[in-house]
């Protein structure tokens, strides 16, 4: 199934059907899974059932694809798109792709149509190569991900994973830690505590019965794992997700880094742009968005970047239009953030 909607802030869109988004035009931050992700147009995420899509600042048209369980199932290898190991399946329809976007962007699909589709996407993930792994090291990490996620409520051991995907402790350790910088117990923990976010902030059920279902024998020691793990209390998580419709913070924020993140500019103006201290303004960008407002306008300078290289404009002229008085510096400013030079994004 097809269908075109343009998302409103703050607004939560859940999934029960596995679908892909294609960001068909505009730009801004939005949430899945407690997790924020700046995109932009031209890109397709992959969101599976029970998982949420919120727009928190910006404007997006979207198209929507569902496919049914058995499309997915037909498709070999779909998990790649439709489970996520530390982050969002997503592709760049910018780069070398099956289809032409405009061809995508009114694309209308049946049953072989939705299959066709995902294996192409599969392969450009498959290209991609998000973890710098073998094939064989991405299905080993997608086996231990499933094998830990059937089993939330058990104790986690890496002696038990590693039998059930039939390889040995040291190379499954080894691999998790080198592709994803995790460990059994790390991954375990992410992914219960992923599980108790949802049913707190989607669902009626009591502290306790959260617990209970995710295995923790003692409500309180589920209490300290949330808010050592959050920084916050079960309820103040559940109203702080909450938040009203009205509340224009991310939005404000968002608006003020636009239009100045060309400007050396420090915190304390934004701050005093939004009527509060530089203290109030820290806390609730990690209350909300889980990161720091340096961290926001490096990201959108690194934006602007990529996209006046991408057009020709010369590595000097990028310097001078994001306010860098030495391409020296910019340079050095890019290949810190992004491990590489502006001169081979230019090559590129």
């Amino acid at each position: 199934m097809r269908k075109e909607f343009t998302p409103q802030i703050n607004k939560i869109y859940v999934f029960d059907r596995n679908s892909l988004l294609f960001i068909k035009s505009g730009s801004g931050i939005f949430e899945v899974d407690f997790r924020q992700y700046d995109f932009d147009d031209n890109k397709m995420i992959f969101l599976s059932p029970g998982q949420y899509f919120r727009l928190l600042s910006g404007e997006f048209s979207i198209v929507q694809f569902e496919f049914t369980n058995e499309t997915v199932s037909d498709a070999r290898k779909s998990r790649f798109l439709f489970r996520h190991l530390i982050s969002l399946s997503h592709i760049n329809l910018d780069l070398k792709r099956p289809f032409r976007l405009e061809q995508f962007a009114r694309l209308n699909l049946d049953e072989e149509g939705s299959i066709n589709l995902l294996h192409h996407a599969i392969e450009d993930w498959i290209t991609l190569n998000p973890f710098r792994a073998t094939q064989e090291e991405i299905d080993l990490l997608f086996d231990v991900e499933e094998i830990i996620g059937k089993h939330l409520a058990e104790p986690c051991a890496l002696a038990d994973v590693s039998r059930q995907v039939q390889e040995r402790p040291w190379r499954v350790q080894n691999v998790l830690r080198e592709k994803l910088r995790l460990t059994i117990a790390t991954m375990a923990r992410k992914k219960k505590l992923l599980e108790a976010e949802k049913k707190i902030a989607f669902t009626d059920l009591s502290v306790k019965e959260v617990a209970y279902g995710l295995g923790f024998r003692d409500s309180d020691y589920f209490f300290k794992f949330f808010k050592q793990h959050t920084n916050q209390t079960p309820s103040s998580f559940k109203e702080r997700f909450s938040f009203n419709s009205n509340d224009s913070f991310i939005e404000d924020i968002s608006g003020l880094i636009e239009r100045n993140f060309r400007e050396p500019l420090k915190v304390a103006f934004y701050a005093s742009e939004l009527a509060m201290s530089e203290r109030t303004l820290s806390r609730k960008l990690h209350e909300r968005l889980g990161t720091s407002l340096i961290d926001l306008l490096h990201k959108r300078k690194l934006k602007e970047a990529r996209l006046l290289i991408s057009s020709g404009v010369s590595l000097a002229d990028t310097a001078f239009e994001l306010g860098f008085r030495e391409t020296s510096h910019f340079s050095m400013f890019y290949k810190k953030h992004t491990g590489t030079s502006p001169s081979q994004l230019l090559r590129k």
